[in-house]
């Protein structure tokens, strides 16, 4: 149930916007509030130039490799051109696949990296090495891949009346930069089901969660003014 919600398509993104869109609560999350154990949202907020609205995460080590999902979203109707984003880390050495919505072309790291439209990056002080791909839908992704072979993978997604991002390579690579020197870490710690920030009602509902959601392994801090 966890992992197929973070893992799912725009079907269910789709749901949770909407139910965001008819919630009572307004606010931004507060800058200095942790986001998917890797960052803060004051530091998402700089690198998407918009605020953030919702955020939700889990991650696995019940098995053999371990998973990593989180989703953040901006708010409706705020000036910008992405409504949010999506990073996945599998911890599984054996295979250098890729997964990506709308990515029909490339399944593997070196097939990404082989594409025309593929531009390669790197980050300082990160092992591995990354491409940036617009995809047909508009959206843009981020394929890094760590030495060990194991894969990271972001997926910008615009706001419905934005035709493409114009600059959503520059925005995947910013955000590869937040999560990537983390992610691998978080993934092989304690498991983490499903929890969302801030509490919301009808987001708990369109998740289907009906007794609030998993306590974060770390209590929320107080939101900074």
């Amino acid at each position: 149930m966890v992992t197929s919600l973070l893992i799912a398509g725009c079907s269910t993104i789709s749901s949770i916007r909407s139910a965001q869109a008819s919630a009572s609560s307004t606010a931004a999350v507060a800058a200095n509030i942790p986001v998917c154990e890797v960052t803060t949202a004051g530091a998402v907020e700089q690198k998407l130039g918009q605020q953030v609205e919702l955020f939700f995460y889990e991650h696995n080590n019940e098995f053999s490799w371990g998973s990593y999902g989180c989703h953040v979203s901006s708010f409706i109707g705020q000036k910008g051109e992405v409504d949010g984003f999506q990073v996945k880390y599998r911890q599984k050495k054996s295979l250098d696949e890729v997964d990506v919505p709308a990515l029909y072309d490339a399944h593997t790291y070196a097939e990404a990296a082989a594409l025309e439209r593929a531009t390669r990056f790197t980050l300082d002080g990160v092992p591995g090495e990354g491409v940036t791909i617009p995809l047909e839908t508009g959206n843009w992704a981020a394929v890094w891949r760590y030495p060990d072979t194991t894969i990271l993978t972001v997926l910008i997604k615009r706001k419905s009346d934005v035709e493409k991002i114009a600059n959503g390579g520059s925005i995947a690579k910013s955000i590869t930069e937040l999560f990537a020197p983390h992610v691998p870490q978080v993934a092989a710690g304690p498991t983490q089901e499903l929890t969302f920030y801030p509490p919301n009602e009808d987001t708990a509902r369109v998740l289907g969660i009906h007794d609030g959601g998993a306590t974060p392994l770390k209590p929320w801090p107080s939101p900074s003014p």
